[in-house]
């Protein structure tokens, strides 16, 4: 593939990680073929992904990143069109990188870590610096990184009164000795596994639904494209923070996006009501949203969302 001018950022992001050679040059074939605005994003999103999970893993976010620009056609620097498409990269590699129990063990593990809280604490050299972290594993937890089926039949059994919802237990484990370590390092280890796991499978499928949606409004409409793509901004964290997420995203997408694409709405005119309600949603930490709309979030909240994907204009 030819390299334009404005393609060099993107390529100089890969040359600092020195990658193997094939994978650089597959990969670079893959930027510079998305829209020039997109892919110093791109870059960034696919060595994220790189980190999180594998090379393959990275391959499938450049895909699908590809596809969302050939959904959008031609797009001009500066334009909504534009910003729609590097907003949805950005999200998608965030969503993508999502945080369960091994990615929080392997940044809690990391080398360079204990070196920057030593910093932090302004430690001199010959100061002993002890590094607890504080965890609370619950069900959900427990359920997110085993394979899928078992996951599933954790989940079923730990209804609202099941003891296992009262089961959690702190836990304080020193990531500064050894022994704190090995423990968070072989949690990190599941790594391999993580594409079995019953997390894994709700958030591929709840991202295939919205980049579904994606590459409908982009044609259709960047504006609304726009603030869809900035949608997986209220999915963070995990436990009962990605519970909470989950749970405004649902009420967003019911109430905001799957209207959308019902052929009645206008999209220009849903891109605003989005863009107010995903606001009010950001400054809304006691779920107050949420509550009034308990209608909504009954059921499983995000995995359900494919099922709205409507094109605009299509007959029913």
């Amino acid at each position: 593939a030819t390299v334009l001018p404005g393609s060099a950022d993107a390529i100089r992001i890969l040359q600092v990680e020195n990658l193997p050679d094939p994978l650089f040059r597959e990969w670079t074939r893959q930027l510079v073929a998305l829209p020039q605005p997109v892919q110093s994003t791109g870059a960034h999103g696919a060595l994220r992904c790189r980190d999180f999970q594998d090379d393959a893993y990275a391959g499938e976010y450049l895909r699908e990143l590809g596809l969302m620009a050939g959904a959008a056609g031609p797009v001009a620097a500066g334009s909504i069109a534009a910003e729609a498409l590097d907003e949805a990269a950005r999200h998608l590699a965030l969503w993508m990188c999502f945080e369960d129990v091994i990615r929080v063990a392997d940044l809690k593990s990391r080398p360079g870590r204990q070196q920057r809280l030593r910093a932090q604490a302004q430690a001199q050299a010959t100061d002993i610096v002890r590094v607890v972290e504080y965890l609370k594993p619950g069900v959900d937890e427990v359920a997110a990184i085993l394979p899928r089926r078992a996951g599933a039949w954790l989940m079923s059994k730990s209804g609202d009164g099941s003891w296992l919802r009262r089961a959690q237990f702190g836990l304080h484990i020193r990531s500064s000795s050894i022994w704190g370590h090995l423990i968070l390092r072989g949690l990190s280890r599941l790594r391999p596994f993580r594409r079995s796991s019953l997390r894994f499978h709700e958030e591929q499928r709840a991202i295939a639904g919205w980049i579904e949606a994606l590459r409908q409004a982009l044609p259709a409409s960047p504006r609304f494209a726009l603030q869809l793509a900035g949608l997986p901004q209220v999915l963070k964290g995990y436990g009962e923070t990605q519970l909470r997420g989950r749970h405004n995203y649902a009420r967003l997408w019911a109430a905001h996006v799957a209207p959308a694409f019902g052929g009645d709405a206008e999209l220009d005119a849903a891109a605003l009501r989005l863009k107010d309600a995903l606001a009010a949603t950001l400054s809304d930490p006691e779920e107050k949203l949420n509550k009034a709309a308990v209608a909504v979030l009954s059921g499983p909240p995000m995995p359900q969302t494919i099922r709205w994907i409507e094109r605009p204009g299509r007959n029913a």
